[in-house]
């Protein structure tokens, strides 16, 4: 649903944190404080769909912000483009404890460069994948609202271009909002609408990938997975599942060769493996955080015997619907991949 002139939500945040280096490797780029504001554009949906009632009435809409990093000669500046939703931590829609969640762009201005920034270690790229997590305190008056809170930044690229070792930046913020609102009672659904949701569901998913591995060209390699997952609804919001799955990554070989590992077969390079998941769902949208332990991998030794996947799925119809996702080891980006998903 757009944007309306009737139902618009602006807000201003300033912030102030610092860097986190999330590896000891990285303590050197933390050299002072960041800050920074961002800008929201949104809307705070109507109720009239059955994942807007349940979650209370939140708002949508869109995020820019622009961080100073702290670090201006080896990170620079970082700017972002998120897609969020702010939920209300409460049991009404003017709750006062809010929790934002986005996802999108980022663009960091200084990154790894073999001449020029070499001792950026943690990004490889200028373009990276944002992710926003946020909670805080707000208070509303007409057509006025004051906001504090704290926010975390994420920025990697998922392997696609080494160094990926990503960067995080938490701050604490104060911020002000405008609301222009017209909606009356009247305007808003007078029941909440419900929907059929199958308690158990089955899927078949195709994933495709790449990433890169360092080096001198710093070549892309392809990556890919099949896996089986069975879902179980135990909420409106919340669903379990089991996965199992079984992928080969082309630069598993390539690794190899610089160990003069070159005798292993096809078969033999699978990596098979299966776990358990969580998906959180917002309509045809849903958040989902799936861990695994690898059967058989000939690389536990650099990646470990447990693997992750976290990203978004988007229905498109009752059959067919798309992923976006980054399988890592723990706190290493593995690699993103584009997903197709058919529901049996």
């Amino acid at each position: 649903m757009p944007l309306s002139a009737q139902n618009l939500h602006l807000d201003i945040q300033v912030h102030g944190g610092f860097l986190i280096p999330h590896r000891p490797a990285l303590v050197y780029l933390r050299q002072g404080h960041s800050s920074g504001f961002n800008l929201t554009i949104s809307r705070q949906t109507k109720g009239n769909k059955h994942w807007q009632s349940i979650y209370n009435r939140p708002i949508t809409g869109v995020d820019f912000g622009i961080i100073n990093t702290g670090n201006n000669t080896e990170l620079g500046k970082a700017f972002s483009l998120n897609r969020i939703i702010e939920l209300p931590l409460g049991q009404t829609i003017n709750s006062t404890f809010r929790l934002r969640l986005g996802g999108g762009l980022g663009y960091i201005t200084k990154h790894f460069e073999k001449y020029d920034n070499v001792k950026n270690a943690a990004i490889g790229s200028a373009f990276n994948v944002s992710i926003l997590l946020a909670l805080s305190a707000t208070k509303t008056y007409n057509h006025l609202k004051i906001s504090f809170g704290t926010r975390i930044q994420h920025f990697s690229n998922g392997s696609f271009t080494k160094p990926n070792l990503g960067i995080n930046i938490p701050t604490v913020y104060l911020g002000i909002g405008f609301i222009h609102d017209t909606n009356t009672p009247a305007d808003l659904p007078a029941s909440i609408p419900t929907v059929n949701i199958p308690k158990i569901k089955h899927q078949l998913i195709a994933a495709l990938g790449t990433k890169s591995i360092g080096g001198q060209n710093n070549t892309l390699f392809g990556a890919w997975s099949l896996s089986y997952v069975i879902i179980k609804n135990i909420s409106d919001k919340f669903s379990w599942n089991g996965f199992a799955d079984i992928g080969y990554n082309n630069s598993h070989p390539a690794l190899l060769a610089k160990e003069n590992r070159t005798s292993l077969t096809f078969q033999k390079l699978l990596q098979i493996g299966g776990g358990i998941g969580v998906y959180n769902h917002y309509g045809n949208t849903s958040i989902f955080l799936q861990t695994g332990f690898y059967a058989q991998s000939q690389f536990t030794d650099n990646e470990g015997i447990i693997y992750n996947k976290f990203g978004v799925e988007q229905k498109i119809n009752h059959k067919f619907s798309a992923q976006i996702s980054l399988k890592s080891h723990l706190a290493k980006a593995d690699y993103f991949a584009l997903t197709c998903v058919y529901t049996l």
